[in-house]
């Protein structure tokens, strides 16, 4: 898509200046943001179409709540001795 329509890749990221760093969009801390994100992509529906795309948010939707459902041992360690 961007070889179509000729558009220029952006600067490596190595070689920004702190305000151009400071401007870029941020990745997505969790994959529910990223879920989030990927529905609100146009591009990325046009060229996987909207039943593949259905389909991965039902998957990573999923897999979003039952990482939820986890305890992990940071949470064990940290608040276990607490109550």
């Amino acid at each position: 898509d961007g070889i179509r329509q000729q558009i220029e890749p952006p600067v490596c990221m190595d070689k920004m200046t702190e305000q151009e760093l400071e401007a870029c969009e941020t990745l997505p801390r969790t994959l529910h943001e990223a879920v989030k994100r990927f529905q609100e992509d146009v591009f990325l529906h046009d060229v996987l179409g909207d039943h593949i795309c259905r389909h991965m948010v039902k998957r990573k939707d999923a897999e979003w709540n039952e990482y939820c459902q986890q305890v992990t041992l940071w949470e064990t360690d940290r608040y276990l001795g607490t109550v």
